[in-house]
């Protein structure tokens, strides 16, 4: 028989992923930054590179830099994890983001007011899209999608 013995060092009882740090999108199985911060202390990793080949939502880059690593490399089959990673660690200015959100928010607001509008956008090719979504989500998600795409900015578009 063994003995089980807890280190309460590593206990995170209580802590959620957005006690330190801002969580843009929620993603299965995300490590808490805290601990690999504590596992990077201990270790005592302040400068080199980071390379994470299963960077999920990129928990592991926020432990990073907050213990001063500056190069990072990541990897996941996931285009969703990719594109969190990307959006989380592309500094975007917060004034030029908020202009684009009110921007955004009217471009809707005016295209909905004829409800005809909706025929004007091209549907989507994607099989059995109406087994996951009904004909109201499947338009409203074109809409967003069709003024995403028109949005510039390639950092601003990704962050949307």
């Amino acid at each position: 028989m063994y003995q089980v013995i807890r280190n309460t060092k590593y206990d995170y009882i209580g802590q959620s992923y957005a006690s330190l740090y801002p969580n843009l999108h929620k993603y299965p199985a995300t490590m808490l930054p805290q601990i690999g911060i504590d596992i990077l202390k201990e270790f005592d990793a302040t400068k080199g590179s980071l390379l994470d080949p299963y960077c999920g939502s990129g928990s592991s880059f926020t432990s990073g830099l907050e213990c001063g690593l500056t190069k990072m490399q990541g990897f996941d089959i996931n285009p969703l994890a990719a594109l969190i990673c990307k959006v989380k660690f592309t500094k975007i200015p917060i004034n030029e983001l908020i202009e684009r959100q009110q921007t955004f928010r009217n471009n809707v607001f005016e295209f909905l007011k004829n409800e005809n509008n909706i025929f004007k956008l091209p549907r989507p090719q994607i099989t059995n899209i109406d087994f996951w979504f009904s004909q109201d989500v499947i338009n409203k998600l074109i809409i967003i999608k069709h003024f995403i795409d028109e949005i510039k900015n390639i950092n601003i578009r990704n962050f949307f």
